[in-house]
C-alpha cells in the first residue's frame, strides 16, 4: 500500500512469489494445531482433485512434483515450482492444504507363504498426543 501526498491507500495485488513466501508463515488461528486440513505430502489423486474443484491435471502435477523431491513438498512455498498452479488457484486452496500432520494410518498386511492366505491390520495414530493414541483399530481377513 502506498500513502503520502496524492498517493494511492489502495492494496497491491500480491504476486505469487511473495504469497509462496508467507503462505506457510500465516494463520487466522490462534490455536497450535489446526484441524481439518489436508495432509499434500500423503493425500491421493481423488483428495487432491477435489480440494482443487475437479482439476485432475493439476492434482497429478502436484504428486508427480512431491514424489520427484527427495523428501516431498518441504513447505507450501514449494507448490510455487508446480508450473499449473497459478496465484487465483493457489488461494483457493492454500487454506485446506499442509505440509505436515500428526494423524497417520498404518496398514500391515501378513501374507503366509504356504496358502497365501492374507491377515490385515490397520490402525489410525496421532502422534502428537502424549503418549501416541490410536484413534482406531481394526484386524481381520485381508481381501
Amino acid at each position: 500500500m502506498t500513502g503520502g501526498a496524492g498517493g494511492s491507500t489502495q492494496a497491491e495485488p500480491l504476486d505469487l512469489d511473495t504469497f509462496y513466501k508467507i503462505a506457510d508463515k500465516i494463520t487466522t488461528s490462534s490455536r497450535s494445531k489446526v484441524r481439518g486440513r489436508v495432509n499434500i505430502n500423503t493425500a491421493p489423486l481423488a483428495v487432491l482433485t477435489a480440494l482443487l474443484e475437479g482439476r485432475q491435471e493439476v492434482a497429478q502435477d502436484i504428486i508427480a512434483y512431491r514424489e520427484s523431491q527427495m523428501n516431498g513438498i518441504a513447505s507450501l512455498s514449494d507448490l510455487k515450482d508446480v508450473k499449473s498452479i497459478d496465484l487465483a488457484l493457489a488461494t483457493k486452496f492454500i487454506d485446506y492444504v499442509t505440509t505436515r500432520s500428526s494423524v497417520y494410518t498404518i496398514r500391515v498386511v501378513a501374507t503366509t507363504t504356504t496358502s497365501g492366505g492374507q491377515y490385515e491390520t490397520q490402525a489410525v495414530v496421532d502422534r502428537a498426543l502424549n503418549p501416541v493414541q490410536i484413534l482406531y483399530y481394526r484386524e481381520g481377513a485381508g481381501h
